[in-house]
């Protein structure tokens, strides 16, 4: 996450093999420069990896408030412990001014006791700016801007939702947020939801995928990008285990196309890859082309 100049990175050892190599947990690194070396900013002993990071930039408060300065804040989830499965929620919140990063308590009791997943958000019913945290069992919870609040976001402990097939099998997690046509959606398996903004907002099933090959199985990364006529945003989501990346129309009903066959690209242009199903981990990340300039998003692709 580029986030003040910096780049933030986090480093995990959800498949290490045990050995005689140190296990600090999960890590926060940063990266000043081009040509600056990567250097430790957290660990958390017991962690297992750092599973979500995001720079989020605020202009009002948890009132409504303008504020006299936007104050940029970086998120960070430093989750799956074995000890917290389920139990209390909290993110972390980097003080850019002492490079310190401070706990910010979500809620005593969760299902799943990770953030996969941050979004932001401008409710446009209420003018409200709104921070998301979808964690591993499926529930999003609500926050906003508190300069007095530790972490400095003040958190809905009860979730604005809860996936109600969370009981039906594992791995029922919020896999993504996204903003499109100014609209906020969430994947959160098996299902893509709408939120409805307003004083009480809830959330519409929009497109539910095929039943999973496997538990795991979501629709990750979804992304908002340009549609081919211009005229609107589509989103882009990585179906993992069956290997498609599709684009998702909002304005046709939320017709489903296949952009791409991530698993047979990936033979075809890598040979046998043995991959291309586990694609874009957070999101498509949008940039220039290194050689043409012209924009491009990025993915990641698990071999």
């Amino acid at each position: 996450v580029a986030h003040n100049g910096s780049l933030f990175a986090g480093n995990g050892y959800w498949t290490d093999q045990p050995g005689d190599d140190p296990r600090p947990g999960a890590q926060i690194l940063r990266k000043d420069g081009p040509d600056a070396a990567w250097e430790q900013e957290r660990n958390f002993p017991g962690a297992v990896r750092i599973n979500a990071m995001k720079s989020v930039t605020i202009t009002l408060d948890h009132e409504g408030s303008t504020l006299e300065t936007p104050v940029t804040l970086l998120l960070a989830d430093a989750g799956l412990a074995t000890s917290r499965r389920s139990g209390p929620l909290l993110c972390f919140m980097r003080d850019d001014a002492t490079g310190e990063w401070e706990e910010s308590p979500i809620t005593p009791e969760a299902k799943r006791a990770y953030i996969r997943v941050f979004g932001f958000h401008r409710d446009v019913e209420t003018g409200r700016e709104h921070l998301f945290a979808g964690t591993g069992g499926g529930e999003i919870y609500r926050g906003s801007y508190d300069a007095e609040t530790p972490g400095r976001i003040r958190w809905e402990s009860s979730p604005e939702y809860t996936n109600p097939d969370f009981d039906a099998g594992p791995f029922k997690r919020c896999q993504g947020f996204c903003v499109a046509n100014g609209k906020f959606y969430a994947s959160v398996s098996p299902r893509l939801l709408e939120r409805q903004d307003g004083p009480e907002p809830s959330w519409v099933e929009v497109f539910r995928w095929n039943p999973e090959e496997r538990a795991g199985a979501g629709l990750r990364g979804i992304t908002a990008v340009p549609a081919l006529d211009g005229d609107h945003e589509v989103i882009l989501g990585s179906r993992e285990q069956e290997g498609r990346i599709l684009r998702i129309d909002p304005e046709n009903d939320y017709a489903v196309t296949d952009e791409l066959r991530s698993d047979l690209f990936f033979d075809e242009t890598v040979g046998d890859f043995r991959g291309g199903k586990l694609v874009a981990y957070n999101r498509f990340v949008p940039g220039p082309h290194p050689v043409t300039g012209e924009p491009v998003h990025w993915l990641t692709v698990a071999g």
